[in-house]
C-alpha cells in the first residue's frame, strides 16, 4: 500500500474545483494508494518522458501528475490541470 502525498500546489488547485470534479479526482488519487500503476481498469495512466517514475493520470477533462517513489512506497502529486492547460 502505497502512501499518497499532496504537494500545497496541487492542493490548492484542488481547493478551487468544483465539489463534484474534486470528489471524483479524490476518489480517483485513492485508487492510487493500491497501485499507483494501474488503479483501476479504466484509469488512463501514462507514464511521461524525460522523467523517470513519473505519471499522468487522466480524471475527466482533468490531469494528475505525479511522481512514484517505490522503494519509499509514496506517491507525490505534483500538480492537478484542466485538460486544456495540462501542457503548456
Amino acid at each position: 500500500m502505497f502512501d499518497v502525498r499532496i504537494d500545497h500546489r496541487a492542493d490548492k488547485v484542488l481547493e478551487r474545483l468544483q465539489i463534484k470534479t474534486r470528489n471524483r479526482i479524490e476518489s480517483a488519487l485513492h485508487a492510487l494508494k493500491d497501485d499507483p500503476y494501474r488503479p483501476r481498469p479504466s484509469a488512463d495512466i501514462k507514464m511521461l518522458r524525460g522523467q523517470r517514475q513519473y505519471y499522468r493520470l487522466r480524471v475527466g477533462d482533468h490531469r494528475v501528475f505525479y511522481f512514484v517513489f517505490p522503494d519509499e512506497k509514496v506517491v507525490v502529486v505534483v500538480d492537478v490541470r484542466h485538460r486544456g492547460r495540462a501542457y503548456d
